[in-house]
């Protein structure tokens, strides 16, 4: 028989339902829409349980949601619906990697120093903040490397035109035994030439560096020389205690440049022996005042190379 639709409710004027007919009407008046998830349950045998219907619709929805996602967890749910052993439907996803814990770090036996305290075992683990702290207390107990400088001895020498006194300067590197000391003669004229660069370039700096005052007589007497010798002995550290001037090419030029110049000229007269003679003296120092830039070394070592080349002693070159 062919499927009658029930009267519809009369309409008053302006064809809107009277009162509440619309809520009054029966269930059936309103056609069932067939969806997918109907259809779904249509098809469940009579048999199926509700906890079977629910997995089912799960199952169904999943899917839904996963077929153009995600082939591998596709093809697991249709081996789930086939009959194969049941497959969880996370087991596509990948496995989650264990945790690691960052904030703990293993102390090697061989990183301990000795003496220090606290000293961790080779198998005790610390956190960050305590690493940090054992290794501030240790830096705090290195031994800064640093210069000295002292001034030996002077004495007077006569030139052509007059005499003038001539500083032994000695240079030694602290923080352990220093065997290639620096020993180093100059004029107070030095002294004076330097702090004229120096004061080009550092003014502000040295402010608060004063060079001792040339004296027109006197300056040959003995008391006068000890108390220059240690005047000039702290204008040296005092310039060495500020790290833009020590790092200065003026302050290196004034410690190493008359004997670097003296040994290039006897390269260039063919004199190798005095010339290895003088680089071997004056490039430790060299390499010391240019630590902060080593490739300044680099001319005087290739000079220190010819050298041992020339005088058919590459051997002792390394």
């Amino acid at each position: 028989m062919p499927h009658l639709l029930p009267r519809a409710p009369p309409l008053a004027a302006g064809g809107h339902l009277q009162g509440s007919s619309l809520e009054r009407l029966p269930r059936q008046t309103f056609p069932q829409v067939e969806t997918q998830d109907t259809r779904y349950r249509q098809e469940l045998t009579p048999g199926t349980n509700q906890d079977d219907a629910a997995e089912a619709d799960e199952e169904e929805l999943a899917t839904v949601c996963l077929e153009q996602r995600r082939p591998i967890a596709l093809k697991a749910l249709k081996l789930a619906a086939s009959g194969h052993p049941k497959v969880p439907l996370t087991s596509h996803l990948p496995k989650p990697l264990p945790l690691k814990c960052t904030a703990l770090v293993q102390i090697p036996k061989e990183a301990v120093l000795a003496g220090a305290h606290p000293s961790p075992s080779s198998n005790s683990s610390m956190t960050t903040r305590e690493l940090q702290e054992y290794w501030k207390n240790e830096k705090c107990r290195w031994k800064h490397v640093k210069l000295l400088f002292e001034i030996a001895s002077a004495r007077i020498e006569e030139g052509k035109v007059s005499k003038f006194v001539m500083y032994q300067i000695v240079v030694i590197q602290t923080g352990s035994f220093d065997s290639n000391k620096a020993v180093l003669d100059r004029r107070y004229s030095d002294f004076e030439r330097l702090h004229k660069n120096l004061l080009k370039t550092f003014r502000e700096e040295m402010e608060d560096v004063v060079l001792p005052r040339k004296r027109l007589t006197g300056n040959f007497s003995e008391e006068m020389i000890c108390e220059r010798k240690l005047a000039l002995k702290e204008y040296l550290g005092l310039l060495y205690a500020l790290r833009c001037v020590r790092r200065s090419r003026e302050f290196a030029d004034f410690l190493t440049r008359p004997e670097l110049r003296e040994a290039f000229g006897c390269l260039r007269a063919g004199q190798y022996a005095r010339a290895l003679d003088l680089l071997v003296r004056v490039v430790p120092l060299q390499e010391k005042l240019t630590a902060h830039c080593p490739t300044a070394a680099v001319p005087a070592l290739c000079a220190m190379l010819v050298c041992h080349r020339d005088l058919e002693r590459p051997a002792e070159a390394f």
